[in-house]
């Protein structure tokens, strides 16, 4: 019979998840989850599965490791960090239509090619540089997503100048 799991709080430092990494980290993620079995155990919710150290995992997350690692350290976690949540802006735009899966493959391609998401280099880019991304295979060469890039790019320098920050402004 399947577990229960309550899933309300972060994930748990058993299933090797630290919380995000780096300066993403955000201390109010940092405690940890109980995992309860209550007499009788009752079925995991749909959607749900426990994985072999009986950590919950949504059932999408098993189709790849690449899916796995988002699930565990992006997926559901707040990003507060200007660069990273513009880059996370720019890759659910140019997910529009394909798989996440498409474009985490292509994330560190996306990374090299739009100077690891910093608005201001972006913002500078010109019809060259769109030339240039249009030919470049190690992301999907979209010319209305490589142009919607650049302009977004433009927005959140203004949106910084009026709210002190991406962030603040989401």
């Amino acid at each position: 019979m399947a577990r229960s799991v309550d899933t309300r709080g972060a994930r748990p430092a058993a299933c090797g998840l630290q919380g995000l990494p780096g300066a993403w980290r955000a201390p109010f993620l940092e405690c940890a989850m109980t995992l309860a079995a209550p007499e009788p155990a009752t079925p995991m919710s749909a959607g749900l599965f426990a994985d072999e150290a009986g950590c919950p995992r949504c059932s999408w997350c098993q189709a790849t490791p690449l899916y796995r690692h988002y699930h565990d350290h992006e997926w559901g976690f707040p990003v507060v960090d200007d660069r990273r949540l513009f880059e996370k802006l720019c890759l659910e735009g140019f997910q529009a239509g394909l798989s996440w899966l498409t474009i985490l493959n292509r994330r560190e391609g996306f990374r090299a090619a739009f100077a690891r998401f910093d608005a201001e280099a972006i913002a500078a880019f010109d019809a060259q540089d769109v030339e240039r991304l249009v030919q470049d295979a190690a992301i999907v060469r979209h010319r209305g997503k490589i142009e919607s890039t650049i302009h977004n790019a433009r927005r959140v320098l203004a949106l910084r100048r009026e709210f002190g920050s991406l962030a603040h402004y989401v």
